[in-house]
């Protein structure tokens, strides 16, 4: 949406012009399967409870059919766009679901916990939402034109210990972190874009260490949980169910 607006070319054509005695909605509008339905629509397909659910569906249905695309640019040139198949996504999303587990002892998925997620859409965000979803945790967006104030009052209020974000994202929680005391329930924070086994860099490691903050490779955290992946493991994984909140979405009219 963003870099659609931003690429936006004005039409040469003039606006169209609001009539003053145009029609005024009177009454909410209804979709017409759900008005003649006798009770609400709860699921899109049988015995689907849950978005982890509805993820493992679409990848039993075509598991090595493309499902995320990324496209590199290179010195402001796109090229084409690299695909991962669902079933190569369905294995990340188990890896890190896993490894967030292993490596974050305060996170359990027989407790709730809220994990928020912060930068511009990209593949890794799909991958740390389904994860989360896997491991019955509750993902918190944090959208990319929030502010400092708006960000602080999410974290504070969702007791977020552990958020996911790019590096951008990240020195902007670290900078808040120096100045707002605040900001102490965030221990971790896990880089979408760092490369794995890399120290995420020297710096963003130092200042996270000062305030307590530990600072991760989301690769890393990955790799972890590929090798502590064992089926004894996994079976101790508690799935969602209809009843687990997936997600506590914060709107520009609640912050």
């Amino acid at each position: 949406m963003i870099e659609a607006l931003r690429n936006y070319i004005p039409s040469k054509h003039a606006p169209t012009k609001i009539k003053k005695n145009q029609a005024k909605e009177k009454h909410p509008r209804i979709n017409a399967w759900s008005a003649a339905a006798a009770q609400p629509l709860e699921t899109s397909a049988s015995q689907l409870e849950s978005l982890h659910q509805n993820f493992l569906r679409g990848t039993n249905i075509a598991g090595d059919q493309p499902f995320l695309g990324t496209r590199p640019i290179t010195n402001k040139i796109p090229g084409p766009y690299i695909w991962q198949t669902y079933n190569e996504i369905h294995k990340r999303v188990k890896n890190f679901g896993i490894g967030l587990l292993a490596t974050i002892p305060a996170l359990s998925s027989t407790v709730q916990s809220a994990i928020g997620i912060f930068s511009i859409n990209r593949a890794e965000w799909i991958i740390a939402e389904q994860s989360c979803f896997f491991t019955s945790l509750t993902t918190v967006p944090l959208f990319d034109m929030y502010s400092n104030a708006a960000v602080r009052h999410i974290v504070m209020e969702a007791s977020l210990s552990v958020i996911i974000a790019t590096r951008d994202k990240a020195a902007m929680l670290l900078s808040m972190a120096e100045t707002d005391t605040s900001l102490q329930c965030l221990k971790y924070i896990i880089i979408m874009d760092a490369s794995a086994g890399s120290v995420v860099d020297e710096d963003v490691a130092a200042v996270g260490e000062e305030f307590g903050i530990e600072v991760l490779a989301m690769l890393d955290v990955e790799r972890r949980g590929a090798m502590a992946a064992t089926s004894a493991v996994l079976a101790e994984v508690v799935r969602p169910g209809k009843d687990t909140v997936a997600s506590i979405c914060y709107t520009s009219g609640k912050i």
